[in-house]
């Protein structure tokens, strides 16, 4: 997915300890690979920004839907089932966040292109991206 909206024109910033986050691995994108939760503490998300929370362990997401709620950006997408975003969503509403900010996340993220194979998935991901920045 990150190469896919690379080539799409978005500049790609990968958050993740896992040891497939490397430079060779992502030549031209900036990474935040320094192990959970370090590795969101460096990332500065602006209201401009995409964010998509691809990670699929639940304190990470949380973590990072929680800085990427507060930040603002322009689009929150997270992916996984419609019950996973409306827990989130239940446990950054009892947190306190604001409920306005909270509802925009958006899950399952994606167009529904019947996707599914990895590489499918990554271009209906971006697709969305595409969508969301064309308005």
């Amino acid at each position: 997915m990150a190469r896919y909206a690379q080539d799409c024109g978005f500049t790609v910033i990968i958050v993740d300890d896992a040891e497939t986050a490397t430079q060779e691995n992502f030549p031209e994108m900036k990474i935040h690979d320094k192990p959970y939760p370090e590795s969101l503490e460096g990332v500065d998300i602006r209201h401009s920004d995409y964010v998509a929370m691809l990670h699929g362990e639940t304190d990470f997401e949380i973590n990072g839907l929680r800085k990427s709620v507060k930040a603002e950006p322009a689009y929150i997408g997270l992916l996984g089932s419609r019950n996973k975003r409306k827990e989130h969503v239940k446990q950054l509403k009892e947190e306190g966040l604001p409920e306005k900010a909270v509802e925009k996340i958006k899950g399952p993220i994606g167009l529904e292109i019947e996707a599914e194979t990895p590489e499918e998935i990554a271009i209906s991901i971006v697709a969305e991206l595409i969508q969301q920045k064309r308005g």
